[in-house]
């Protein structure tokens, strides 16, 4: 009884499975749904895509952006500064050119003053020289004299004036030609330093190679004082052979 609940289990299991049309219909609709699937996602991808480049083209400009605007505010800033600096140079140049107005009423003023006082002394000589006579015949110097006297007197002032623009330039290059030779001398002094280590170093040098050739002749003479001693030995020997060998040519002699 068991053995045939089994068999017909078995068969019924066996009827249950699809034949072979219904599989390659499953299969086709299988097959389709995947290649409508693919279809889509490839759209999808596709529009993906898209969505993809707008993003970085908005991202470029997004980045462009910025480097805009900073190089603007560096442009503005750049010509604010500008702008300072022309005010700052203008402030600067009316600053000094008013001082130089200051200085030059001043100037003219002192001269104006100078011109003033020169006069006065003049007409003070003048009167002085009109009023005066003299001590022998009590007259009054003629008035010819006391022009040829001013006119000297003036052609003297220009020439000391002259003399003294002279001197004051002479005075202007000596004291540059001072700094120059001080300059000079300090530069000197630092040569003279840089010898005389140079000198120093090479010093130094020598003597050690003055230590190495005394070395080399202590040596060469201790050599000498060998050879001289080896010599007189060899002398005192060949001496001795000589004597004997005359002895043994007298015996030679004697015995032929």
């Amino acid at each position: 009884e068991g053995y045939g609940e089994e068999t017909e289990s078995d068969t019924d299991g066996i009827a249950e499975l699809p034949s072979q049309n219904e599989m390659k219909r499953d299969l086709i609709q299988a097959i389709e749904e995947e290649l409508r699937e693919q279809d889509q996602l490839r759209r999808e991808n596709e529009d993906l895509q898209k969505q993809i480049i707008t993003m970085d083209s908005n991202f470029e400009q997004y980045d462009k952006q910025p480097d805009v605007q900073m190089n603007e505010h560096k442009y503005l800033n750049t010509l604010a500064n500008v702008h300072q600096v022309r005010i700052n140079l203008k402030e600067t140049q009316d600053r000094y050119n008013k001082m130089a107005s200051e200085l030059q009423a001043k100037l003219n003023e002192k001269q104006a003053k100078c011109h003033e006082i020169e006069q006065q002394f003049k007409e003070l000589k003048r009167s002085v020289a009109q009023n005066a006579v003299f001590s022998r015949t009590g007259k009054k110097i003629p008035k010819k004299t006391l022009d040829e006297w001013e006119e000297s007197e003036s052609l003297k002032d220009q020439e000391v004036h002259q003399y003294r623009l002279q001197n004051i330039a002479l005075r202007n290059r000596l004291a540059n030609k001072e700094k120059i030779l001080k300059k000079k001398e300090q530069l000197a002094d630092g040569l003279h330093l840089i010898d005389f280590e140079q000198l120093k170093i090479e010093n130094q040098t020598l003597n050690e190679k003055i230590e190495e050739r005394n070395e080399e002749l202590h040596k060469l003479r201790k050599k000498i004082t060998q050879t001289v001693v080896i010599l007189s030995h060899t002398r005192e020997k060949l001496q001795y052979v000589k004597v004997q060998n005359e002895i043994h040519a007298k015996k030679l002699k004697e015995v032929n």
